[in-house]
C-alpha cells in the first residue's frame, strides 16, 4: 500500500508532457498545397523533429487571423508568435522595404536574390528589430504584373483607368506615375469594387490571382514584371528572446532554407499560369520593347518614392545600386 501511495504522490509531482510544451502559434494567408502552406508546414514536421516534445505548435494559415494588417499586429503585440508576411504587409510597419518594389529596379532572380542576400537583409532586419519582429528570412511573393478587365498593353492605356493601389506607397506612386485614377484600398473591398466597377484591375503576383479566382472578376493577365514583392517569415522579438536557448536554436533551425523556400515559390508559377487559364484568364506576354516602355513610363516613380519614404530609404536605394553593380561585376 505504501508503494502505491508513493508513486501516486511521485505521479503528481511530475508535469505532463502537454503542460510543459511551449505553444507556438503561426499565421499566413495560403491554401492547401501552395507555397506558403508546404514552407509552414516544413517548419512544424522540422521543428517537431528536432525539438519533439517541445512545443505546441498551432497553425492559423487559412486566414483565420485576418488579412495581413490583422496579422502583422498579431504578431507584433504578442497575440501570435510568428507569421509570413509580403514585402507590401512589412511595408505597413517598416515602409522602407517599399523600396525594393521601386518598378523596373531589379533585371532578373540572379540580381535580385543577390542584393536581397548580400546587401539589404542585414539593414532591413535591422529595422524590423526596432518594431519588435525578427526576421527569420525571406520567403517571397513573386514578380508583380498588371491584371483588369481590359487588356492594358501599354503605359498610356493605364491613364485614367481605375486601379486599385495596396496600402504602401510604392503601389500608389506607380499607378499615379501612370496617370491611373488611383484608389486605394485593403483586398478584402477588392472583389466588391470590382463587382460594381469601382475599380477595374491592379496588380498581383500569380500565385494570388491565382488562388483568389481573380480571372472571374479581371481575366486580362499582363506580364509586366514590374516590380518584386519580397516577403518574409517573422516572429515576435520579445517572444522568441524569452524562450530558452535550445527552443530559440530550434525555431530558427526549423524554418526552411531561402533556397528551399525560393524554389518552392518560383517552381509553382507555370503551374499557376495554366491555373489561371483554366479558369480564363487571358495572359499578354510582351515584348522586349513593350518592357522598355513600361520601364521608362515608370521611372520617374523611384525618385517619388524616395522622396515620400526619407532618408533611411534613400541610403537603402543608394546599396542597392551597388549590389547591382557588384552583382554585374561577379558575372564577368
Amino acid at each position: 500500500m505504501g508503494i502505491h501511495v508513493l508513486l501516486l504522490v511521485l505521479g503528481l509531482a511530475l508535469p505532463s508532457h502537454a503542460a510543459d510544451k511551449v505553444p507556438l502559434s503561426v499565421g499566413a494567408l495560403s491554401v492547401a498545397g501552395d507555397p506558403i502552406d508546404q514552407i509552414i508546414q516544413r517548419f512544424k514536421i522540422g521543428l517537431d523533429r528536432i525539438a519533439p516534445d517541445r512545443f505546441e505548435t498551432k497553425l492559423l494559415i487559412r486566414g483565420q487571423a485576418g488579412g495581413e494588417e490583422a496579422l502583422m499586429s498579431a504578431v507584433r503585440r504578442g497575440r501570435m508568435n510568428m507569421a509570413s508576411f509580403t514585402g507590401s504587409g512589412m511595408s505597413a510597419v517598416v515602409p522602407e522595404f517599399s523600396v525594393t518594389m521601386a518598378p523596373y529596379l531589379f533585371a532578373s532572380y540572379g540580381e535580385l536574390d543577390f542584393v536581397l542576400d548580400h546587401f539589404l537583409a542585414e539593414p532591413l532586419w535591422r529595422l524590423a528589430e526596432d518594431q519588435n519582429l525578427h526576421v527569420f528570412g525571406w520567403l517571397d511573393d513573386g514578380w508583380i504584373s498588371l491584371y483588369a478587365k481590359d487588356p492594358l498593353l501599354v503605359p498610356k492605356d493605364v491613364n485614367g483607368y481605375p486601379m486599385r493601389a495596396w496600402q504602401v506607397p510604392t503601389s500608389h506612386i506607380f499607378f499615379e506615375t501612370l496617370g491611373a485614377d488611383t484608389i486605394g484600398m485593403s483586398f478584402p473591398d477588392l472583389i466588391p469594387a470590382l463587382q460594381t466597377g469601382l475599380v477595374r484591375g491592379s496588380e498581383i503576383a500569380p500565385m494570388f490571382y491565382d488562388v483568389v479566382g481573380m480571372a472571374e472578376h479581371a481575366p486580362h493577365y499582363i506580364l509586366t514584371q514590374h516590380a518584386y514583392n519580397t516577403g518574409v517569415l517573422a516572429a515576435n522579438k520579445e517572444w522568441l528572446d524569452s524562450l530558452k536557448e535550445d527552443e530559440r536554436n530550434a525555431v530558427i533551425a526549423a524554418v526552411p532554407d531561402k533556397i528551399i523556400a525560393r524554389a518552392l515559390l518560383r517552381g509553382g508559377v507555370p503551374a499557376n499560369y495554366a491555373s489561371m487559364k483554366a479558369q480564363g484568364a487571358i495572359i499578354h506576354a510582351l515584348t522586349e520593347r513593350q518592357q522598355a516602355r513600361w520601364a521608362a513610363a515608370t521611372k520617374p516613380a523611384h525618385e517619388a518614392l524616395l522622396q515620400d519614404l526619407g532618408p533611411q530609404a534613400r541610403a537603402l536605394y543608394a546599396l542597392i545600386q551597388e549590389g547591382k553593380t557588384a552583382y554585374a561585376n561577379s558575372l564577368q
